[in-house]
């Protein structure tokens, strides 16, 4: 009779949350790495642009937010083809599935005529090593909006990967799009100080390959702690 409900029951696998956060630190070795795993989504979303805003120990006024009240956060948006509900559930929680993989594989591109430089799904693993907080805010053209988030700070507490939160609801959004909030930054200096101009140079060196000059260009604006950066200036030889 026992092994009968356990049978009616369904047994399935499952993991435990740590092993993901890992899984991430090994994938993701650095914040410049991490936040290039995103813009990378932004361009293989063919967006025209990303606008980052990294603010080292102001705290995000949103009332929209699931997290509040977190110290340190990065913004980063983009007019993208951006994802619903389906799309989330069904790939982007998944960890490491993603689509591009197969895409790439049989040699296609996108509408804008790119090849997409992501096939790992590192993005969503990539936000652990920038912050504490992930929230997500997208819409899919003739789409509803929709708002997720989760703390990162859940992996390590719970004992099973499916019972770590993800807070989800319904967003008015406009336009088509992401935009990715990460409160609690885990590590402040890296955006401030002796570190910030080799952190621009990085960032230089690593979007000048697929800065497209053609009639589908990809911008990339960066603002750090109120300052606005000028891409185009910054020499990749800086110290």
């Amino acid at each position: 009779m026992g092994k009968q409900k356990d049978k009616d029951k369904g047994l399935h696998f499952d993991i435990t949350p740590h092993i993901v956060k890992q899984l991430g630190e090994e994938l993701v070795p650095d914040e410049v790495t991490a936040l290039m795993e995103l813009i990378k989504n932004s361009y293989d979303a063919d967006a025209s642009y990303v606008a980052i805003e990294i603010n080292s120990f102001g705290k995000l006024d949103d009332d929209n937010l699931f997290y509040k009240d977190n110290e340190g956060y990065i913004l980063v948006e983009d007019d993208g083809v951006g994802m619903d509900l389906d799309i989330i559930e069904n790939s982007w929680l998944v960890i490491s599935s993603s689509s591009k993989r197969s895409f790439k594989k049989l040699g296609k591109k996108t509408d804008k005529n790119r090849t997409p430089l992501g096939d790992k799904g590192l993005g969503r693993l990539s936000t652990q090593r920038l912050a504490d907080v992930c929230e997500f805010f997208t819409k899919k053209e003739k789409k509803e909006g929709i708002h997720i988030g989760f703390n990162w700070k859940d992996f390590e507490s719970k004992l099973k990967l499916s019972a770590v939160e993800v807070n989800v609801e319904p967003a008015d959004l406009k336009n088509k799009g992401s935009k990715i909030v990460l409160t609690g930054l885990r590590d402040k200096a890296v955006w401030s100080g002796t570190n910030l101009e080799k952190f621009k140079a990085q960032i230089v060196q690593l979007i000048s390959p697929y800065k497209e000059e053609n009639k589908h260009p990809f911008n990339v604006y960066l603002k750090v702690n109120n300052d606005e950066i000028d891409l185009r200036r910054v020499s990749i030889s800086s110290p």
